[in-house]
């Protein structure tokens, strides 16, 4: 969500009906099929799920490492996957991401390279096909990067972390595709995964960085004109890599989730509100573990995460326990070598299925969601415990507030007075 058209609406005083909601789960052994493996090219290497040709179901874009090339695998609706087109890029593509640059209402496809310190974005045409990269120039081996409208023009920006640069490349976008002039800010050692999200709750995005060699995480404050100044760092175990941003307790504020690579554990950060984060967790995995992906997995509307173990053939499930922590993990065998994954529902049967690209195997895997418990939450429900209260409003006005796109309640993509009508719609039909 780019931008807040009401701030700080009054909730409504009188709650004219109060209905329960109802959720269950599903064992963590039986979440996922078995592994379906399809060959891709050499080197496979994070995937993205999106609708890139238009006809309702998510496809699959991913990197050919190997190969300075990115291919999309378009889905027939059922999970099955054609490949459909490969694209060449620039040197050694590392990640990978599926918006609209263009501003014209279909996805492209947006990657870093590592070896030619680039941020290229390939505009789709709708049907699945992409045209040649327009390139911007980044910071010294980029690692990661992450997309939101930094500036409040409703424009998508990049923020792009240097490995062996030390700093972050801001990149504010035009609109069409293309992005203004970097600018630089300073950050920690071997800046590695980044992430936007609103920390410390003023209304406009913050980036939050794992630093590599400093065995820490960076909050950069930003201050909505697409600027951002390093605040606190905060130590988690040795050797940080990916991050996530979630509201894991409940409370309005963006908890981090962060896989540790060289210490091999998952770490779980809560935010005190301010964009100040303290370790309440750590978890074990694997050596070598980077990238991870949330959603709720196993249908009892609490949000879980899976991370990929790179060094071995599995990916570990952390279910949410619905007060901010995680389970110890499920493993699932994947592949070998998995180095990034989605969820997603390519099969609109169940919940979120699981693609995971295994770069030895130069292929992916999906596995899809077997889990026939799973249930839809009740929308209303925002603090998922199972009953409709005042708390809900508190809920919703706390996300309407952090333009948290869960608060676009009549699913416009802008927040507004309607999206309080909404929700207050919702909440008067109950839940089944």
């Amino acid at each position: 969500m780019s931008k807040r058209f009401v701030a700080g609406y009054a909730i409504a005083s009188t709650l004219s009906m109060a209905g329960v909601a109802s959720a269950q789960s599903c064992d963590p052994g039986s979440i996922f099929d078995a592994a379906r493996a399809q060959p891709i090219g050499s080197g496979a290497y994070m995937p993205r799920l999106g609708d890139v040709d238009g006809d309702g179901d998510l496809d699959v874009a991913v990197i050919n490492v190997d190969e300075d090339s990115f291919v999309l695998l378009r889905n027939d609706g059922s999970g099955a996957l054609v490949r459909s087109a490969t694209v060449s890029t620039a040197d050694q593509p590392i990640s990978i991401e599926l918006a609209d640059l263009t501003g014209d209402g279909v996805l492209d496809v947006v990657l870093i390279a590592f070896g030619d310190d680039v941020l290229s974005v390939y505009a789709g045409d709708g049907l699945g096909g992409f045209g040649p990269g327009a390139h911007a120039s980044v910071g010294t081996n980029p690692a990661s990067f992450d997309l939101g409208d930094l500036n409040g023009d409703s424009h998508l920006d990049a923020v792009v972390t240097s490995f062996n640069g030390r700093d972050l490349r801001i990149l504010l976008g035009r609109g069409d595709g293309s992005f203004e002039p970097g600018i630089t800010v300073p950050t920690g050692a071997a800046p590695y995964g980044v992430r936007l999200g609103d920390a410390n709750g003023d209304g406009a995005l913050d980036a939050v960085v794992a630093h590599h060699e400093d065995d820490d995480v960076g909050v950069y404050f930003g201050d909505g004109a697409g600027g951002l100044a390093p605040g606190a760092s905060f130590d988690v175990g040795d050797g940080p890599a990916g991050v996530l941003l979630h509201d894991l307790d409940l409370d309005g504020d963006l908890d981090a989730i962060v896989t540790i690579n060289t210490g091999a554990s998952l770490d779980v950060l809560h935010n005190d509100g301010s964009g100040r984060y303290s370790s309440v967790q750590s978890l074990p995995a694997s050596f070598g573990t980077a990238l991870l992906a949330s959603a709720d997995v196993d249908g009892d509307a609490i949000l879980d995460v899976v991370a990929t173990n790179s060094s071995r053939t599995t990916a570990g499930v952390y279910l949410g326990d619905g007060t901010g922590g995680l389970s110890f993990p499920a493993t699932l065998e994947v592949g070998n070598e998995p180095i990034g994954l989605a969820l997603g529902d390519l099969d609109g049967r169940n919940g979120p299925d699981l693609v995971v690209a295994n770069r030895a195997d130069d292929a992916i895997a999906v596995l899809l969601n077997a889990c026939d418990a799973f249930i839809e939450p009740c929308a209303a429900d925002l603090d998922r415990d199972g009953e409709l209260t005042i708390f809900d409003f508190l809920t919703f006005q706390n996300l309407f507030d952090r333009m948290d796109p869960r608060a676009d309640f009549d699913g416009d993509g802008e927040l507004t007075i309607f999206d309080f009508l909404a929700f207050q719609n919702a909440f008067d039909a109950g839940c089944p």
